[in-house]
């Protein structure tokens, strides 16, 4: 939960892209045109999930959601080491990382914002990581320091010269379904797939790493942050769209 002093709550990764929620084997989803996304197992159909596109005025919903998914993770912790300083500087960090991702890149909403998904299609005009830092600074004062450690090396091995879409977060309220999770990223792999372009994403989780697999992922060479933990890239080739896994 989410107050106007601060944020808690287990989750994913901060700056990282969290493939959690892992979906059941034999899992599969459907779409209509209307955005919503029905996910269903092999015995019984789950509700459907509605996506949409968020706008400016999402961002303080957006940023309430990471702050719940996000605020224990390895990277989080490690940008803030102190839990009180992170209750209190959260939640305007994220708010300026999803502005950032409103204005160039793009964020797809499942259930009104109890999940989110925010990524950089290839053509966007995305921030420096000294832009970012810099942007953060007035936010979050010092933290800035080892915020901007994480966009810099994270930036350093984000692959070159191929054209790409950049899942960056995915972000699910604790309690939420874990279908929220699993329609959103497959959402995003058939626009990768329909555009014959291949899925970057950064794990720093055996769970994230798992469910990474099952959507088709394979790890690249995993790299650490300094004297931090260790961030897992994966890509996923393009598929003949209509197919999955």
């Amino acid at each position: 939960m989410v107050t106007a002093s601060g944020c808690g709550g287990p989750g994913a990764v901060p700056g990282v892209a969290a493939l959690t929620h892992v979906p059941a084997r034999g899992a599969r989803e459907t779409g209509d045109e209307t955005g919503s996304i029905g996910v269903s197992g092999l015995a019984t159909a789950a509700p459907q999930v509605t996506v949409r596109t968020a706008v400016p005025l999402d961002v303080p919903m957006v940023a309430a959601t990471m702050c719940a998914a996000f605020f224990d993770t390895p990277v989080t912790s490690w940008v803030f080491p102190d839990a009180g300083r992170r209750a209190e500087l959260l939640p305007a960090h994220y708010a300026m990382i999803v502005r950032q991702f409103v204005e160039r890149g793009e964020v797809r909403l499942a259930d009104e914002g109890a999940g989110a998904c925010l990524f950089y299609p290839p053509d966007a005009s995305r921030p420096s990581a000294d832009g970012l830092a810099a942007a953060l600074r007035p936010v979050i004062g010092d933290s800035a320091d080892r915020s901007a450690q994480v966009f810099r090396t994270l930036e350093a091995h984000r692959p070159d010269g191929r054209p790409h879409y950049h899942l960056a977060y995915i972000a699910v309220r604790p309690g939420s379904r874990a279908s929220l999770s699993m329609a959103l990223i497959q959402a995003l792999l058939d626009r990768a797939d329909a555009d014959g372009l291949g899925v970057y994403a950064e794990c720093t989780s055996r769970d994230s790493r798992t469910a990474a697999r099952l959507f088709g992922f394979a790890p690249m060479e995993s790299f650490s942050l300094p004297d931090g933990p260790s961030i897992h890239p994966c890509w996923r080739e393009p598929r003949p769209p209509g197919s999955r896994g």
